[in-house]
């Protein structure tokens, strides 16, 4: 069931971003949403459409020789430190209060940096592969969490004012 539940769970991952596409625009439309949120909206979908461009790239660069696994994990890693520099600045520079989806996308980049460089030591200093299935469900875990912090403040607006007030008849 668990390696059933990692292909699921990568299955679900690749299309849970449209959805982070997606909420954004429409929350534009329907004139909702703070300027926080779509600062992490912003740099969270950049940073997927930069990971599809390169990952390519890293994964010929990792497959010619096992020394280059610094490059794999390096990247990934340095793209998250600046996707939450990038958060913060970009608050700073449009004087903006740094609100609850913000923040959590910024933890959640921490979370999978922190996991990035943890797998590149378990790999290189320890040489074992104790991390791989964690590493594996902690970096889609990751992404769908932020995919889902994108997406909630949409479903929390459609239940307040489209479903809710249907319901109430019932």
């Amino acid at each position: 069931m668990f390696p059933d539940y990692l292909n699921k769970l990568h299955e679900i991952n690749t299309w849970i971003w449209l959805i982070s596409v997606i909420a954004p625009l429409v929350m534009y439309c329907l004139k909702i949403g703070s300027r926080s949120y779509y600062i992490a909206s912003a740099v969270w979908v950049l940073s997927q459409f930069l990971n599809l461009r390169i990952e390519p790239y890293l994964n010929e660069i990792v497959s010619a020789s096992r020394d280059n696994l610094v490059f794999w994990y390096g990247t990934w890693a340095t793209l998250d430190v600046l996707c939450i520099f990038v958060i913060y600045y970009a608050h700073i520079r449009h004087k903006a209060c740094i609100g609850f989806t913000s923040l959590s996308v910024m933890f959640a980049y921490s979370a999978l940096g922190f996991l990035q460089v943890a797998r590149f030591f378990e790999l290189e200093i320890f040489g074992t592969h104790h991390l791989s299935t964690l590493y594996t469900l902690g970096i889609n875990s990751g992404n769908l969490a932020i995919s889902s912090l994108i997406a909630l403040p949409l479903v929390g607006y459609l239940w307040e004012y489209k479903l809710k007030p249907r319901n109430q008849n019932v």
